[in-house]
C-alpha cells in the first residue's frame, strides 16, 4: 500500500508542473494520477505516427527522442514541457 501512495504523490506532483494541466484542481490531478500506467518503449520503436489515429494519451516523464518529418532533429524535453 505504501508504494501505491508514493506513486500517487509522485504523479500528482509531476502533473502539477505540466502547464496544459494547470487548470485541474488537486482532486482532478489525483484522479489522473491514479489512472496513469508506466510504459517503456524499445529503441527505434514508433510511439506516435503522424497522420495515424491514436487511442492513447502519453505523458512523457523522461525522454530523449529523435523525430523527423522531412529531416531528423533531436528533441529533448524537460519535466512539465510539451
Amino acid at each position: 500500500m505504501g508504494s501505491t501512495l508514493r506513486k500517487r504523490k509522485m504523479y500528482e506532483e509531476f502533473l502539477s508542473k505540466v502547464s496544459i494541466l494547470e487548470s485541474l484542481d488537486k482532486w482532478e490531478r489525483l484522479t489522473v494520477a491514479d489512472a496513469l500506467e508506466p510504459v517503456q518503449f524499445e529503441d527505434g520503436e514508433k510511439i506516435v505516427v503522424q497522420g495515424e489515429p491514436g487511442d492513447d494519451f502519453f505523458i512523457i516523464t523522461e525522454m530523449l527522442t529523435y523525430r523527423g518529418l522531412k529531416s531528423c532533429a533531436c528533441h529533448q524535453s524537460h519535466q512539465g514541457g510539451h
